[in-house]
């Protein structure tokens, strides 16, 4: 079976990596940090093989390489130190700084491929390469202080269950050794310690110079809807059939966060297309909330199959290429350097009749994608979470008996994956439900695009079924020529 090469430009790389980076901080607490850690290692060697293979006409000064060293040298120096040590230990790693890492990877292998056809002789070159090394080490400043957060927050959970000094505690009958809690907090602590100064030294590098530089990075804006369309029906497809094979919740939580990015999308270019007289202000008043509920609904979705997320989950790799695009391809007609698009400058890249069509096609692949989530919480009996997740969901539920134990004692110390308890079933098949009447009222509303004239988008397959990530994107820097040639 061929395998689908990932489409995007070293510079829509580095955004969603950047981006990642910055969901990594809003959704991470301290039962993740030994999987964070476990990972971090790698994001940082990855970052560090980009930066060499970056022109070296990039560095402006003698000190210009030095903070990228250190760096590499300090997570260098804490992975050896975890060999030696009974924290983290062996287990899963982390799937967001997975997917940061790979982005990274896959931007370095673009870099060496394609190298010798970019000379930074001209300032405007020399100005993208300056901000594509700001997005590389913005990654790691923001991805530094999340892992940092979610392993101090592990340290005080520690010390909460164990004691400060590492006495055992009596923890649902279970005894624990004193030694080994102690050497787990004094590990934890240091690694804290560790990323503090991490963070320090690339928040130096960066200053209040984020701004300024990343107004030198290059965009190349969408030219059309076409490959927003197509992300759309591509997407659509990859759910389908990941989420008919496999309904594990990484694929349902990148599935239902991307539905939630793609309405918040919607909502901009809608914004855009009202503005410049392209919808009709009395179309826009109706579907305008429509596609805010929806979004929110999915998002709410997102964040509870999120809570079902065991370390180590991955979503497939098929799902998480066509997000991916689907971000990119946001990145491209609505996103400007760190945030979202004016109304003018999306009016110059696409016909904004026509991309409002393109959002029409969402909402209408967003209603099936709402059944297929319905059916998994109905009939799907292997859905599992974190016992300690699972128990903390369970007392928070308005109505669930508090006096019983929904959590076996022993699964909950050691966290173990345990089967959905059943008001926490009952929760997601009525967010399920509420969905699905969100949706359809969605795509009520949006039939007014349809009667407004709207084209529909040219290069476009007719959807069946959609999704995509929530992030809050903020967009790429070019390194390559255009995407007709090599990739940036």
């Amino acid at each position: 079976m061929r395998t689908v090469r990932d489409p995007r430009s070293v510079g829509e790389l580095l955004m969603d990596a950047d981006a990642q980076a910055r969901q990594l901080l809003m959704h991470t607490g301290g039962d993740d940090a030994p999987a964070l850690m476990r990972t971090w290692g790698e994001v940082v060697q990855n970052a560090s093989d980009l930066w060499a293979a970056f022109p070296r006409e990039l560095l402006s000064g003698p000190d210009a390489g030095s903070t990228m060293r250190r760096l590499e040298a300090m997570s260098q120096t804490l992975h050896h130190a975890q060999l030696r040590q009974i924290w983290p230990g062996p287990g899963p790693s982390h799937e967001r700084l997975l997917a940061i890492a790979d982005n990274l990877a896959r931007a370095t292998e673009l870099v060496d491929r394609y190298r010798g056809e970019v000379r930074p002789t001209t300032p405007a070159v020399r100005a993208d390469l300056a901000a594509a090394r700001m997005r590389v080490m913005h990654t790691l400043y923001v991805g530094s202080h999340a892992v940092g957060v979610a392993v101090q927050q592990h340290h005080r959970d520690l010390q909460d269950t164990f004691g400060k000094k590492g006495s055992p505690k009596q923890q649902f009958g279970i005894s624990r050794n004193s030694r080994q809690h102690a050497a787990r907090q004094a590990a934890a602590r240091r690694a804290a310690d560790h990323l503090a100064a991490f963070e320090q030294l690339a928040g130096a590098v960066i200053g209040r110079r984020f701004g300024d530089v990343l107004a030198g990075e290059h965009q190349t804006p969408a030219s059309d809807t076409s490959r927003l369309g197509q992300a759309v029906a591509s997407l659509d497809i990859q759910s389908h059939r990941v989420l008919a094979a496999t309904p594990m919740a990484a694929n349902l939580h990148l599935s239902a966060a991307t539905q939630a990015g793609m309405a918040h999308a919607g909502l901009v270019i809608l914004a855009a297309a009202s503005s410049t007289g392209q919808l009709d202000p009395s179309h826009r008043a109706r579907l305008v909330p429509a596609l805010e509920s929806s979004g929110q609904a999915w998002h709410r979705l997102a964040d509870q199959w999120a809570d079902m997320l065991a370390p180590g989950d991955r979503a497939d790799p098929s799902l998480r290429r066509a997000a991916g695009e689907m971000r990119a391809a946001v990145y491209e007609v609505a996103m400007d350097k760190t945030g979202w698009a004016t109304a003018e400058v999306i009016s110059q890249r696409v016909d904004l009749a026509e991309a409002a069509a393109t959002v029409q096609m969402a909402v209408a692949a967003a209603v099936e994608a709402a059944g297929v989530h319905q059916d998994v919480a109905v009939r799907d009996q292997s859905l599992t979470g974190p016992a300690r997740t699972m128990a903390a969901r369970t007392r928070e539920l308005d109505g669930a008996d508090r006096q019983l134990p929904w959590v076996n004692p022993a699964d909950l110390h050691a966290n173990r994956v345990v089967a959905l308890p059943a008001p926490l079933r009952q929760e997601l098949v009525a967010a399920t439900d509420h969905l699905v009447d969100i949706t359809r009222k969605a795509l009520s509303a949006g039939s007014v695009l349809n009667h407004a004239g709207c084209p529909s988008p040219a290069g476009t397959e007719s959807p069946r079924r959609l999704p995509q990530e929530r992030q809050r994107q903020h967009p790429p820097s070019t390194l390559m020529p255009s995407r007709t040639g090599p990739q940036r």
